[in-house]
Order: C-alpha cells, then structure tokens, then sequence
C-alpha cells in the first residue's frame, strides 16, 4: 500500500483573516504543520460532519498547541477529523502537510 503527500496553505483564502480555512484531517496518517509569524493557536475538532465544523462555534474545538511568532516544522499525532489556525496578526502562514494511504 502506497502514501502521497498533500500540502495545503491553511490560510490562502483568508485575505488578512484570523482563522484559516477548516481542513478535513481524519484519513491522515501523519501531520504536519509549518507555521511562520504571528502567534497561531492550532484548533482541531472530532466533530461529524462537515456542517458541525465549518460552524467553529468554540465548544467544539480544542487547542492543540500555540506557537509564539517562530518558524518552526511541527508534528501533531493524528487522530481527530478537522484542523484549523487562528493567527494573532494577518501576516502569519500555516501550510499543512498530510500523508495519506492510497
């Protein structure tokens, strides 16, 4: 069984918004996250549906970790559906990289 690797820029669509776009994460088999400039807080949900996540009431989500303004390439243990940054400025970048089984 084979993998390929799949790299999205979380906040490409976002202008200079705060929150990133919500990415579907549940068939990963390993995460990994890139983040550069402003403070980011990492946020992932188990939510079913991707009505419930797109909703980002707050209840729902959980932080996975806060980073303070460093570039820094970290890996984050698979194993909810939905992942999303939020950035304390609008000039951070957070590209995500899944590995996923063919």
């Amino acid at each position: 069984m084979g993998s390929y690797t799949v790299r999205k820029n979380l906040f490409e669509n976002a202008g200079s918004g705060l929150t990133s776009a919500v990415y579907w994460v549940g068939d990963a088999r390993s995460i990994s996250l890139r983040l550069d400039g402003s403070t980011q807080t990492v946020l992932g949900t188990n939510q079913e549906g991707r009505d419930a996540a797109l909703s980002m009431d707050t209840l729902n989500w959980s932080t996975l970790t806060r980073m303070v303004a460093l570039a820094t390439l970290m890996d984050i243990a698979p194993g909810f559906r939905w992942l999303c940054v939020q950035r304390s400025g609008s000039t951070g970048t957070a590209v995500l990289e899944l590995q996923q089984m063919v």
